[in-house]
């Protein structure tokens, strides 16, 4: 595993300059739909700056009752002079692309159904891939007038390096018939895209329960030998309560599936523990550069960018920058662990880590150089050595001093005793 097996999710222009500065750290960028379409110029310039491999995701989910209200506000009707229910900004231009905000103004603004989501298959699926395969390169003389400074002629070739279909939860209870509208849609992308250009990828996002990632959902999406999936009800670093051990090993069990079918897995939220599991089965992970190793599906929107924090390499965590720092103080062998680059800028002393929270652009790149380490680490270590690093690192350091942070570091004997799997475990683990 390198950094070709890294992509990074996009979430604000401002970091723009901080990617392209650590391409050669990552493989490629994730751009969701609504930023794309909201921003198209500043977006489309960011994507032709960081000159960089990428995929959209065409975030269809929350237009389904489980997210739409979330996405929902009063908005000015100036006819009838009062206010309205309507999509939030970036949602309604998503909307307008995908050809549908006509279509939930004239119902009111309600969830799409089932029902009503298999009828838009083939009008929706064209418009997701035309958005897909030509709104960054179409658009860019648009964005050459605003962003002259970062973009220089000719203009570079953007298409996808893969495209994503339409997508929506799905469960095996009240929303089954979800699973097969993500199936037409997947066939119907992939039938549009084969006469466009056969030699472009169509990849599908499975959003589920883990219960729902099994060897069946491997036959339901046959067609695809790459899958992306994210599973709702799991947060990699949280999983010693609610049963989430038994979700890791589902995961796991599904990823060993995969690879045996010939079916390339990248987790779309993804921690160490999944850049752990390349050794099983996952090929590529994506996350963000201060956020992304998990995503509730269902969470509210929240405004302004994710707080600035510091990446502790041995624990394989974030934590905020003060809670940092004193980790360090408390217990120095962790730095023996950190990247260079960082210990240089530091001068070895946890103190100036300080800097970071005034300068996030020096966190993520130590949060970056953190994660190479870690894919370094993985290619060149075997599964047991892996296992090993994270029981070492649970016995040395658990528990965290409370007078610092009241947090658990089971995540790492629970990752030790997911990636060992049973047949693997001595009897001494079991």
């Amino acid at each position: 595993m390198s950094k070709d097996s890294l992509f990074i999710r996009f979430g604000l222009h401002k970091d723009r300059d901080t990617l392209k500065l650590t391409k050669e750290l990552y493989c490629g960028i994730v751009v969701p739909a609504h930023i794309l379409s909201y921003s198209p110029d500043a977006t489309i310039a960011a994507i032709n700056h960081i000159d960089h491999d990428y995929f959209i995701d065409p975030m269809t989910y929350i237009f389904t009752a489980e997210t739409i209200r979330y996405y929902l506000t009063e908005v000015p009707d100036k006819e009838k002079k009062n206010k309205s229910l309507g999509f939030k900004p970036s949602i309604k231009k998503m909307a307008v692309n995908y050809g549908i905000l006509d279509y939930f103004d004239s119902k009111g603004f309600a969830a799409l159904t089932a029902a009503e989501a298999k009828a838009l298959v083939p009008d929706l699926a064209q418009k997701s891939v035309q958005l897909q395969m030509t709104k960054v390169d179409s658009g860019f003389a648009a964005a050459l007038k605003k962003y002259s400074e970062i973009l220089k002629l000719p203009q570079k070739n953007q298409t996808p390096i893969f495209i994503t279909s339409p997508y929506f939860f799905f469960d095996d209870d009240k929303s089954k018939e979800w699973l097969q509208v993500n199936i037409d849609f997947a066939n119907e992308t992939k039938k549009i895209v084969e006469k466009m250009d056969p030699a472009l990828a169509v990849v599908p996002i499975l959003l589920a329960p883990s219960k729902m990632f099994t060897e069946k959902l491997l036959t339901d999406f046959q067609g695809h030998k790459k899958l992306i999936v994210w599973p709702s009800d799991i947060d990699e670093c949280s999983p010693v309560v609610g049963g989430g051990e038994a979700k890791l090993k589902a995961l796991r069990s599904f990823v060993v599936t995969a690879k045996s079918k010939g079916v390339s897995v990248l987790s779309l939220y993804g921690s160490y523990f999944s850049v752990s599991m390349h050794k099983l089965g996952v090929d590529e992970v994506a996350n963000g550069i201060f956020y992304g190793e998990h995503k509730n599906y269902k969470a509210k929107v929240g405004g302004g960018g994710p707080v600035s924090r510091y990446y502790i390499n041995h624990l394989h965590k974030f934590f905020t920058i003060p809670v940092a720092i004193r980790l360090f103080q408390k217990h120095p062998s962790l730095m023996q662990f950190e990247p260079q680059a960082t210990l240089d800028l530091i001068k070895n002393n946890p103190a100036n880590i300080a800097e970071f929270d005034t300068k996030p652009e020096l966190a993520q790149e130590h949060f970056l150089e953190s994660r190479r380490m870690e894919y370094d680490y993985v290619k060149s270590h075997s599964l047991q050595e892996i296992v090993e690093e994270l029981k070492d690192a649970y016995k040395a350091y658990s528990p965290l001093p409370d007078t610092i942070i009241d947090e658990d570091l089971g995540y790492l004997k629970v990752w030790a005793n997911v990636l060992q799997g049973e047949d693997d475990k001595s009897p001494e683990d079991k």
